[in-house]
């Protein structure tokens, strides 16, 4: 008969387990949090997790190790400390010419619904034009506008009413 031992992680001189300090932190606390530090037994693989807040993304790891996915796997064979580095989204998901940052984490509209209030104007115009809230609804103000386009086509005009056309809707604020 033969009796086998298997040691997960290596063992000091008094026998104790080595351990090693996974330290994590994120680049801007506004922008996401991270998971997977603490203290970990020497050759260990331990999972970290960089999640993106509403209006960021993750870019990625630096320090002790580099990478762009935002879960990794790393095994401990020393003290680490590795950064997450999160960036504004610049996407358009709704495609209404504001970034999902600028509505998301600037005017707090919905970044997949290019007419947060559903009054007939954009959230990106509303945020143009100086009086006019994207969260407002001013659907009395869009029936007003496409009304005077509409009368201005009819009578064979090329141009819009001169209080559009000369100061836009800011004029009608």
């Amino acid at each position: 008969r033969s009796l086998s031992f298997f040691f997960l992680a290596p063992f000091t001189a008094k026998g104790e387990v080595t351990t090693y300090t996974l330290s994590l932190s994120p680049s801007t606390e506004a922008g996401g949090g991270v998971t997977g530090g603490g203290a970990y037994a020497s050759e260990s693989n331990q999972t970290i997790i960089a999640t993106a807040n509403p209006g960021y993304l993750f870019s990625a790891w630096s320090g002790d190790v580099n990478s762009v996915k935002a879960s990794l796997v790393v095994t401990m064979t020393d003290d680490l400390e590795i950064n997450a580095t999160f960036v504004p989204d610049r996407n358009d998901d709704d495609g209404d010419g504001l970034s999902n940052y600028t509505e998301i984490v600037l005017l707090d509209t919905n970044a997949t619904n290019y007419d947060t209030d559903v009054d007939g104007f954009s959230d990106y115009d509303e945020n143009q034009t100086q009086g006019l809230d994207p969260l407002v609804e001013n659907s009395d103000l869009y029936s007003y506008v496409t009304g005077r386009e509409q009368t201005a086509r009819l009578a064979g005009k090329a141009e819009a009413p001169a209080e559009l056309a000369e100061g836009g809707l800011s004029s009608l604020s």
